[in-house]
């Protein structure tokens, strides 16, 4: 599931500029999460079963090498997520069926990596093909 810039389509898993970008944002883990937590609305069941989403964001980051796994098209994303949760079922959170059902992301959001790159060089999160400032990449599927 390579990420792409929404504009140009470049590739930014086969960039060299911007791998380390995926692979930063993949291992802080906000955005996988947050997709799961709220947008698939998880986090209701999971704050039923006592898990807070700080817990959740550590589960997510300790997954970090399937996920990047997945957004390197290494692996699928059914694996990826069968295997979060298989995680989260050693944790003690039984996951329901409708947990197993739950579709990829189409978008990996850069909003974190990029307020901080602002912060630390003065400097927007830019597309290395296009130029153009990048929040978040598009997943796309096979």
């Amino acid at each position: 599931m390579p990420a792409y810039c929404p504009y140009c389509g470049a590739n930014w898993c086969k960039l060299k500029e911007t791998r380390e970008v995926i692979e930063v944002v993949i291992e802080q883990g906000t955005s996988i999460a947050k997709y799961l937590w709220t947008d698939c609305k998880w986090g209701e069941h999971l704050k039923n079963h006592g898990m807070n989403w700080q817990m959740f964001l550590k589960c997510i980051n300790d997954m970090r090498y399937v996920f990047m796994d997945w957004i390197y098209g290494r692996r699928n994303w059914k694996y990826a997520l069968e295997s979060l949760i298989k995680k989260l079922e050693e944790l003690g959170v039984p996951c329901v069926s409708r947990l197993q059902r739950t579709q990829a992301p189409t978008r990996l959001y850069l909003r974190w990596y990029s307020e901080w790159r602002r912060i630390m060089t003065n400097k927007s999160l830019m597309c290395p093909k296009c130029g153009r400032r990048v929040e978040f990449l598009e997943v796309r599927q096979f």
